[in-house]
């Protein structure tokens, strides 16, 4: 089955090692960012859930406002950086 870094709640990036086998079902792991530019000016500090998904949208990181990208992707720990996929 497949694999993926799993971090059910927000995780720095580099801090979500924990690997999760998927069930049948989930063929996709899925990470969501979680920006802190609200907040501070960028510092590269962000954060990210992860899992094993049955159904992800790759969310427009070009899209006005958007806080949260969503990448996917369908490998064996693929999701393994959250900015990286996402440019």
């Amino acid at each position: 089955s497949l694999q993926c870094y799993t971090c059910k709640t927000e995780t720095a990036v580099e801090k979500c090692t924990a690997i999760e086998n998927c069930s049948e079902t989930e063929n996709i792991c899925k990470t969501t960012m979680y920006s802190l530019e609200d907040v501070y000016p960028f510092t590269g500090v962000a954060t990210v859930t992860k899992m094993c998904s049955s159904l992800c949208v790759p969310s427009d990181v070009d899209g006005i406002g958007m806080t949260r990208p969503v990448s996917c992707c369908y490998s064996d720990l693929c999701n393994t950086d959250g900015a990286a996929s996402l440019r």
